[in-house]
């Protein structure tokens, strides 16, 4: 490889940090906290509209958006594991494409797999922990059960983010914040110059983010959380999420990896043009380090074994066997591709549009 010339340097261009999107978030928290608190405003903690009706305080499945959420995040979870982006449309693509099968197969992405796992297992793992910090505090305001943090503010802000990301990572560079909002990318979208899964993929997170936005509004407006407490739930939430992208990050596997070039390819053409126009088009091959899955596994692994022994110290017991059930089946999913599919967890296969039938 050559080595990259000053010109080449100056001409790339400028990407911005995740870090400049949850540091000043949770600045923000931070500081309505520390402010409402030394000024011990009244409304921090107060129940607006006198709190929700006591039948309705665990009855949560009444609320419509809370179901839209339950029902797309098993949706989301499937699409992200089957993505499929825009490819580059020349005249050779476009010839050897009629020669081609012309029915696309469903194309299972073990790293996305691996990772949407990961997400689950953080996600589910913290709030563990936060359900137990609940306990600790014994604050029953708006409810009549100890309600000190808002666990409906957390989940929903950890679902928005924690998707854009495992959506963004599949086919641009998760760690620059510019690739979460791209006009060409949308206009791509709602112009149908992308896969019909990548469509309904960016449509059912679209669906995804606004149903949260109203539950987290109707979980404010009808009372069933403080100020207070929606502020240490959206502030757990954006920490986070902050520190799940950031192992993932340092342990080189935020990024989606590169396709690699299989038996079935047609030419060496298409394998360069695939690299160029499909996959970190702003990433240099000289920046993609090494991957290493293990040491982001085993992370994960301590932080999640830490959050458990603390729920059951707190609670003298596992809290919600449904929940834990999930986990222990994200860990087995985890497991399983590492040992049976380490080979492809860092390869994306060609899709068959791409590859002789």
């Amino acid at each position: 490889m050559e080595p990259k010339t000053v010109d080449d340097a100056s001409s790339r261009r400028q990407t911005v940090s995740y870090h400049v999107f949850f540091a000043p978030s949770v600045v923000a928290i931070g500081l309505w906290i520390a402010i409402s608190a030394a000024f011990k405003l009244e409304y921090f903690d107060t129940c607006p509209n006198d709190g929700p009706p006591l039948s309705s305080v665990d009855n949560w499945w009444q609320n419509s958006y809370t179901l839209v959420v339950a029902i797309l995040l098993p949706v989301m979870s499937v699409l992200v594991a089957f993505w499929q982006p825009k490819f580059p449309e020349n005249a050779e693509v476009a010839d050897q494409r009629r020669k081609c099968s012309q029915r696309l197969k469903p194309v299972v992405f073990w790293n996305t797999i691996w990772c949407t796992a990961l997400y689950y297992i953080w996600m589910l793992g913290s709030y563990k922990c936060i359900h137990a910090v609940k306990i600790l505090m014994d604050d029953k305001l708006c409810n009549t059960v100890k309600n000190g943090i808002s666990g409906h503010f957390f989940f929903y802000i950890c679902v928005s983010v924690g998707f854009a990301f495992l959506i963004v990572r599949l086919s641009r560079d998760p760690t620059d914040l510019t690739n979460y909002v791209n006009l060409s990318y949308f206009v791509a979208l709602f112009t149908c110059k992308m896969r019909l899964v990548s469509i309904l993929t960016n449509l059912t997170h679209t669906f995804l983010v606004v149903a949260s936005i109203f539950t987290m509004f109707n979980t404010w407006y009808f009372g069933f959380h403080t100020p207070r407490q929606i502020a240490y739930g959206s502030l757990a939430a954006f920490l986070s999420m902050w520190m799940f992208i950031l192992i993932l990050d340092r342990c080189h596997v935020a990024l989606a990896p590169r396709p690699q070039k299989p038996q079935s390819l047609l030419s060496d053409e298409h394998i360069a043009s695939y690299n160029s126009t499909a996959f970190y088009s702003s990433c240099p091959d000289e920046e993609i380090k090494d991957p290493k899955p293990i040491l982001a596994v085993s992370i994960f692994a301590v932080m999640y074994v830490l959050w458990l022994i603390f729920s059951i110290v707190v609670e003298h017991k596992i809290a919600g066997y449904g929940l834990f059930a999930s986990e222990i089946g994200c860990w087995c999913v985890v497991v399983a591709v590492l040992l049976f599919r380490r080979y492809a967890l860092f390869t994306f296969p060609i899709p068959t549009s791409l590859t002789m039938k």
